[in-house]
């Protein structure tokens, strides 16, 4: 991932200007190449720990990662993806106790937050064309599985991540700068010969239709996990967090 990410730094800097961004980069590797616990529940934490350290050199209070809220959110796709199956790295919980856990170390309020919290996918990527930038859409990855990944297919088409990246890009709008061709499994006649695959696909759809006819009473009943929400969003009222979150 170090030349996507040398090579989105060097896109914003054509947009905005080289002066206005600073990368820092730092390197994780395993030890033996083996990870023990898959879920990799401590990601959000290593990251907001870098992210930190670096806000303290140059005297920055907060500390902001960019997810969009439904995946911040983490509803569980089927009802058995549930307590130690979802890692919820960016939920509005998360990142607050991070914000907890920091503040003493360092003696002041430190923030870590989600500017994207109340926003889709397809949110996100519809600022890229008034902003010029729809064409660096394709410098992007979302896929979660990186290690396979080859300069042809620069996604894999099966994970969560490139079924939502996809169809956002899609509704948006955004085909030409997504080709179908860099995802190893398309997206509507790609072969899913494994079930867990083909279930992905069908609880992201079945997802969305009760979301697209469901109120805010139905959802909460549906999803009791939005109400977590709530006390951590920290943008608005608690009653406008939970009319947003729904």
């Amino acid at each position: 991932m170090t030349k996507v990410q040398k090579d989105l730094v060097e896109a914003l800097g054509r947009h905005v200007g080289d002066d206005r961004i600073l990368h820092v980069p730092l390197t994780a590797q395993l030890n033996d190449g083996v990870r023990r616990e898959r879920t990799q529940r401590s990601r959000s934490f290593h990251f907001a720990s870098l992210g930190v350290a670096v806000a303290e050199m140059f005297g920055l209070k907060a500390v902001e990662f960019f997810e969009n809220g439904v995946v911040s959110l983490n509803l569980p796709p089927v009802a058995q993806v549930v307590g130690a199956r979802a890692t919820r790295s960016a939920h509005p919980k998360a990142l607050n106790g991070l914000g907890r856990l920091f503040t003493p170390l360092l003696g002041y309020r430190r923030k870590v937050r989600n500017p994207f919290l109340l926003r889709t996918k397809g949110d996100v990527l519809e600022t890229m064309r008034p902003l010029g930038m729809a064409d660096e859409i394709e410098r992007t990855r979302s896929g979660a599985d990186v290690h396979h990944l080859s300069d042809m297919y620069h996604h894999c088409g099966r994970c969560s991540q490139c079924i939502d990246r996809r169809f956002a890009v899609l509704a948006q709008g955004h085909a030409t700068h997504d080709p179908a061709g860099t995802y190893a499994v398309d997206l509507f006649d790609g072969a899913r010969p494994r079930v867990q695959d083909r279930e992905r696909v069908l609880s992201y759809v079945r997802n969305a239709r009760f979301f697209n006819i469901s109120d805010a009473a139905q959802l909460l009943r549906g999803f009791p996990e939005i109400a977590r929400v709530i006390d951590d969003a920290g943008c608005c009222k608690e009653e406008d967090s939970a009319r947003r979150a729904v």
